[in-house]
């Protein structure tokens, strides 16, 4: 685990508030609906920065093509570049044929226009503020929190993954490791009332805990480790002390355990900057057994090059090869280990962007925008949802530069991937703020 990681939650326990999760009434009725042989896990990939996926699916034809191909301009995807999608009549980029093949299988599907919600929101409605709007939308570190928590609330607080934990792991899950685990860095995702995440790093590589002095390093932990044991009478240095204490112990059985892994057939490929993420997952994954887990969940965070502010044209063709490259070593990784079935792949990303390019040739931060799910499980050859207007100042424009007001909630997204999870439809409310406000919590991809 990093320090720079651990640091920034090491008071987490002190800041938990009470969630109206409840894992005791609901442990039971979980173990007996499993076996021991059951295994799920949810792999997020975060996309930071604020992916423009209106160059991700495109309208194929018609006056939405032509709607969107007048607002982007030199920077729209040509009609002969275009994946049709079966089922829509939408186009994927040609930059990610394995997303494709995968869509065509049966095993990925695209949710149209999501983002975060209070509420059913129209352009009218948002106008009028005569519903309650998200606070801080289209600010970088607000709305990567909020896709981490899962629904709309931003700042720093619980999410979905992390109360996810709470409920289910005692059931699932050795006291060995936590369920979630980071590759990268993030805030919220995996914080719940009593949860924290496992930073790992990339590689499946021996964690050091941030010692760099060699040989002293056993002596200074053990040294550390046993100043922990003190009680110093402040409740919330106490909590931070455990919370050190369970990071040592992570880190150490986290560490006992690579030694059984025994690698894939599988090419990672070493141009691939998400390669070495993709093979540390894939490795707790192979290693579930000796850490005692059946349920896992995993972020790997993609850091800020989707903030495509200038020469986007030149930028963003280099990001979806990387992406469906990664999409591509997945499945394969995922169908060697026998897991495919098992494992969900979902996208997150700050925000879309707006369809008007501005005079660096970019785009700037927006709301709604679109992404996919990918694993045996998916009712994939689909997109769900609806797909915005794509006229300026149309019915779904915020502020004529298309900024477009999302058609599916992010907690509705989040509540289906749970669900398939194990999480109980009677959890879910409290774990979403705002989902019982919509008529429909299971979008049905999964």
């Amino acid at each position: 685990m990093q320090r720079r990681n651990f640091l920034k939650t090491a008071s987490w326990a002190g800041l938990a508030q009470l969630s109206g999760i409840s894992p005791l009434r609901t442990m039971s009725a979980l173990a007996q609906a499993t076996s021991p042989n059951d295994y799920k896990a949810i792999v997020c990939l975060f996309m930071r920065g604020g992916n423009d996926s209106n160059n991700m699916i495109v309208p194929i034809g018609g006056s939405q093509y032509s709607a969107y191909s007048q607002v982007r301009g030199s920077n729209a995807i040509a009609q002969n570049q275009l994946l049709a999608l079966a089922n829509s009549s939408l186009g994927l980029n040609a930059a990610f044929p394995n997303l494709n093949r995968a869509y065509i299988a049966g095993d990925a599907a695209f949710i149209a226009n999501v983002g975060p919600l209070v509420q059913p929101t129209t352009k009218a409605q948002y106008l009028a503020t005569s519903v309650q709007i998200p606070q801080q939308l289209m600010a970088h570190d607000n709305q990567q929190n909020a896709w981490e928590s899962g629904a709309y609330v931003p700042g720093v607080g619980t999410s979905w993954s992390g109360l996810t934990s709470d409920l289910m792991a005692a059931s699932y899950n050795s006291a060995n490791m936590p369920m979630v685990t980071i590759v990268g860095n993030a805030t919220n995702f995996g914080r719940g009332v009593a949860s924290t995440p496992f930073n790992a790093g990339p590689n499946a590589q021996q964690e050091s805990f941030w010692c760099n002095e060699g040989n002293a390093c056993n002596a200074r932990m053990t040294a550390a480790q046993q100043l922990l044991t003190f009680n110093n009478g402040a409740n919330l240095l106490q909590a931070d002390q455990q919370i050190y204490q369970s990071a040592y112990k992570y880190n150490a059985f986290y560490n006992s355990v690579l030694g059984s892994a025994s690698g894939f057939s599988t090419s990672f490929p070493s141009s691939n900057p998400l390669s070495s993420a993709l093979y540390t997952v894939a490795t707790m994954m192979q290693l579930r057994n000796q850490i005692g887990a059946r349920r896992q969940i995993f972020l790997i965070d993609v850091p800020n090059s989707f903030d495509t502010h200038a020469d986007q044209a030149d930028i963003q063709p280099g990001l979806y090869a990387m992406i469906d490259q990664f999409i591509g070593t997945f499945v394969s990784v995922m169908q060697e280990m026998g897991l495919y079935n098992d494992v969900t792949l979902f996208t997150a990303s700050d925000f879309s962007r707006t369809l008007q390019m501005n005079s660096a040739g970019g785009s700037d931060h927006a709301w709604g925008g679109h992404h996919f799910v990918v694993g045996g499980a998916v009712k994939g050859g689909k997109v769900y949802g609806t797909f915005p207007s794509l006229t300026l100042n149309g019915a779904d424009d915020i502020d004529g530069t298309g900024r477009f007001v999302p058609t599916t909630a992010l907690s509705q997204y989040t509540a289906t991937l749970a669900s398939w999870f194990g999480v109980p439809s009677s959890q879910l409310g409290a774990m979403l703020p705002g989902l019982s406000n919509f008529s429909t919590a299971n979008l049905g991809f999964v």
